[in-house]
């Protein structure tokens, strides 16, 4: 997950922690120059970064989740901007979909 320290960001992680932090990755994009560049989350964030928002819309994004699976390629998951149910939903069935692979 990629978040960022602004109040709407800061609000909607309230809603996606429940669901991911028992096996999520959190980079702060407010603190970004401060990653460790060898890190493994910072290093697999900038590789799959095309599959997210561009780059220049990437903090209005915000909060960004990306979930793996074994052979297939990430899902991004977007909230910034908007509060949108059907993400919401959708985020939780590839979850459940990750649990059982």
């Amino acid at each position: 997950m990629v978040f960022a320290d602004t109040p709407s960001c800061q609000g909607r992680m309230r809603e996606l922690i429940p669901l991911i932090e028992a096996r999520a990755v959190f980079l702060n994009w407010s603190k970004r120059r401060t990653w460790n560049r060898w890190s493994i989350g910072p290093q697999v964030f900038r590789f799959y970064s095309f599959l997210g928002p561009q780059p220049f819309r990437l903090e209005s994004s915000l909060p960004v989740v990306f979930v793996f699976r074994k052979i297939y390629w990430p899902s991004t998951f977007s909230f910034g901007g908007h509060q949108n149910a059907r993400d919401l939903e959708r985020l939780e069935d590839e979850l459940v979909g990750t649990q059982q692979d």
